[in-house]
């Protein structure tokens, strides 16, 4: 019986996940680097084809390699002189040394790439640049980068100003690949933790021996995923014990999204479920309901460093942070990430910038990051309301009840208004209330989070047994000098009875 249970819990476990395929565009440029002897960096301007193969820009590397070469651009006819100082041509029926062709498949031209200086270029296979260009050329597809060896003194190798101007500079192009295309559902990441404790005991008292020896713990798999445009985590837990080496604790999920409302435009975040709740230095509210909650605020914002997004295939990016100099990124398809930008220890705010083919320059995404704490600017205001359920432990079908027995049941919501005095000072706006409408039929007083849902504050009553309204205001100030001094002061109220 204990075996068929343990089958059942693995299947709903095993059920939740999805595979997600990786999707990669067909001959498409995009601006990476390549590295000569491990020394100097240059931007090149790549190809990639739709066999998930790197070719080398012809022109680009002749400049840099010191081949010498001659092109016609109507008729898209290259001559050139290999190392050894064979004649070569490159033309639309292929790359010709002495006659003879040396690459199997036709090179690709480029009328007009997205650097500037590229013009009529012709792209041919690593293997071929290294018979053209006497070097070892190996393109990486993992980062879409370009390492090459020579044994000869370049004009590029010798020219170390240009390397210490740009090698600490922030080069986002280095790791720049088109992220993963999910399905409407997938699977993530995946993560398991568990704990043990094995206790032993032996009393010896006046001729009585006493043996006391048990093992017990507990284990949590968590699945992260994306569902539907959004989020999504559902964890599952199983307790260990000597009676029962496999007691399901049941599974607990959030769901995470946003929407736009259609007349104003406002972005609105939620989440389903296991909801976040309020919480600050002297209460933590609705952190323990299954329910729904809404923010017209980014609640869980990204960092600066996770950035990322789309643009035109043949745009490219400036980033300002800060008001420093823009830097200007590559793209992948149009995809571009900030994963790689040296921002510096404090970023205030951060513009990305689209600079479209023909020049022209629009604003894409704008950035400002609060500077003591998460609290709203000045003259900002936030609100977060919720509703749901109390009194199962944030987890549902767990088996043997014993987590639920001595909870009353009780409906619950709340809302929470902030806005920013200044920057550093921030009033603050809680109520919450609840109603219990299935009482526990056991007589034990258990001890519950007496701050979770209803604050009964100046009193020695439990929570669990409670119902009413709660009203908590409060005004912060940080220091804008020293942020580790803080003030608070909070007023609040409360109506309960059992």
């Amino acid at each position: 019986m204990k075996l068929n249970r343990v089958r059942k819990n693995l299947i709903i476990l095993m059920l939740i996940a999805c595979l997600a395929k990786p999707a990669l565009a067909a001959n498409d440029s995009t601006i990476s680097y390549v590295s000569i002897n491990d020394k100097v960096y240059y931007d090149v301007e790549l190809m990639i084809t739709d066999k998930s193969e790197i070719l080398i820009p012809f022109k680009q590397f002749a400049d840099l390699f010191e081949i010498e070469y001659s092109a016609n651009r109507v008729d898209k006819h290259i001559q050139f002189k290999t190392l050894d100082g064979k004649d070569g041509v490159i033309n639309q029926n292929g790359v010709f040394v002495q006659d003879m062709k040396i690459q199997k498949n036709k090179p690709i031209f480029l009328q007009q790439g997205i650097m500037d200086n590229i013009f009529n270029e012709a792209y041919i296979e690593a293997s071929t640049a290294n018979k053209i260009f006497g070097a070892n050329i190996e393109p990486d597809f993992s980062s879409i980068t370009v390492s090459a060896s020579v044994d000869r003194n370049l004009k590029a190798l010798k020219d170390s100003k240009a390397l210490a101007q740009d090698y600490n500079a922030p080069r986002a192009h280095q790791d720049v690949a088109l992220p993963k295309k999910n399905k409407v559902i997938s699977l993530n990441k995946v993560g398991l933790r568990s704990n043990f404790r094995t206790y032993n005991s032996t009393t010896d008292y006046r001729h009585y021996k006493t043996d006391v020896d048990y093992t017990n713990g507990n284990s949590m798999l968590s699945v992260y995923g994306n569902a539907f445009s959004g989020k999504y985590r559902v964890d599952a837990t199983a307790f260990h014990y000597d009676s029962d080496a496999f007691l399901f604790g049941g599974l607990s999920a959030t769901y995470m999204n946003k929407f736009t409302h259609k007349n104003t435009g406002n972005n609105y975040w939620y989440e389903l479920g296991k909801v976040k709740g309020f919480y600050d230095v002297d209460s933590r509210v609705g952190s323990n309901i299954f329910g729904a909650q809404i923010w017209n605020y980014e609640y869980n914002r990204v960092r600066p460093k996770e950035l990322n997004g789309y643009v035109k295939p043949t745009s490219l990016v400036r980033v300002t942070v800060n008001d420093n100099e823009p830097v200007t990124l590559s793209t992948y398809a149009g995809y571009y990430t900030l994963k790689d930008m040296n921002m510096g220890d404090k970023v205030k705010t951060i513009k990305i910038e689209e600079i479209n083919e023909d020049g022209t320059i629009e604003v894409v995404r704008e950035e400002k990051y609060p500077q003591y704490g998460d609290r709203p600017f000045m003259r900002e205001e936030r609100g977060s309301v919720y509703a749901g359920v109390w009194g199962y432990q944030n987890r549902l079908f767990r088996e043997g009840r014993d987590i639920y027995f001595g909870n009353n049941k009780k409906v619950t919501a709340g809302a929470n208004y902030q806005y920013g005095i200044k920057d550093n000072v921030t009033f603050d706006a809680k109520i919450t209330a609840d109603k219990i409408y299935d009482k526990t039929s056991s007589k034990t007083i258990y001890t519950m989070p007496t701050n979770d849902t209803l604050l009964t504050i100046g009193t020695q009553k439990n929570v669990n047994y409670q119902e009413g309204v709660t009203s908590m205001n409060s005004i912060d100030y940080v220091s804008k000098k020293d942020p580790n001094l803080k003030l608070r002061g909070t007023a609040g109220a409360s109506i309960a009875h059992d």
